[in-house]
């Protein structure tokens, strides 16, 4: 009888384990899908750090008030005299975007090490986890401060079925080659089910009254031209191109910077 109940209780201990590692590969995994880099520096090549401050996704404008400094110093900076903090390079400013559109809106700050020039952050590719990416945004708003440069990034669109986005920070070197700076992941703040669409066969013809309007071409993936388009082909930008005919206009081109 003793033997019988030893054997259930390490049954019921060996159950118990299992059940708790399960869990803790559960949680660990669900928390490693919806990780937030928001706070993250990250140092780069040259000892020069990009650091994420802010994400807001919002479908209203957007403003953002900047204090230097670590979170501490910006706590006790309102009653320090401002003699004080004068020595000791503290800055501030501000910088807002108007909008009616959903957006997603990025804050980093750069440091270089030093008085080393540190090469400018020009442009953010954003990637969902297919690794699909979108070339989101060409320059930034910027505050120069004494030490250190704020970036507030405008993503008008970027990829929503991965549960989680990369932002791919790029700088842009004196060549003109452009280089991977910094990466962070954070959650995808508009993750849903959409409609998968099917595309229609080319060319086709849309009318609208008298007016016909045909899409004969739809090219995507080819490097941009000149300088855009330079770089490790990893990152380099690509450009989509469309090609409309209609009787009762010129022919039409549109060039898109974005790659998907």
């Amino acid at each position: 009888m003793g033997n019988t109940k030893k054997a259930r209780l390490i049954v019921f201990v060996a159950c118990f384990a299992g059940a708790l590692v399960l869990a803790i590969s559960i949680y660990s995994g669900v928390k490693a899908a919806h990780q937030s880099d928001v706070g993250r520096t990250i140092a780069l090549a040259d000892g020069s750090t990009v650091t994420l401050r802010q994400t807001v996704f919002t479908a209203k404008g957007f403003s953002y008030q900047h204090q230097s400094g670590n979170r501490f110093f910006r706590f006790i900076a309102p009653v320090i005299p401002q003699r004080l903090r004068n020595k000791l390079n503290y800055s501030s400013g501000s910088m807002g975007f108007g909008s009616t559109d959903t957006n997603l809106f990025v804050v980093t700050i750069s440091r270089p090490k030093g008085r080393s020039k540190m090469e400018p952050l020009g442009r953010l590719r954003v990637l969902d986890d297919q690794t699909n990416a979108f070339d989101a945004c060409w320059g930034a708003g910027t505050l120069g401060m004494e030490s250190e440069t704020v970036h507030a990034w405008q993503i008008r669109s970027f990829p929503r079925r991965g549960t989680n986005l990369h932002l791919q920070f790029l700088a842009i070197r004196t060549n003109g080659d452009w280089v991977k700076a910094a990466e962070f992941q954070i959650p995808n703040p508009a993750f849903g089910v959409y409609t998968q669409w099917t595309a229609q066969a080319l060319p086709l013809t849309v009318s609208d009254g008298d007016l016909a309007v045909t899409l004969k071409e739809f090219q995507s993936g080819q490097k941009m031209p000149c300088h855009r388009g330079s770089g490790d082909d990893s990152i380099a930008a690509r450009e989509t191109r469309l090609l409309f005919t209609s009787p009762r206009t010129a022919r039409l081109r549109m060039i898109g910077g974005f790659k998907n």
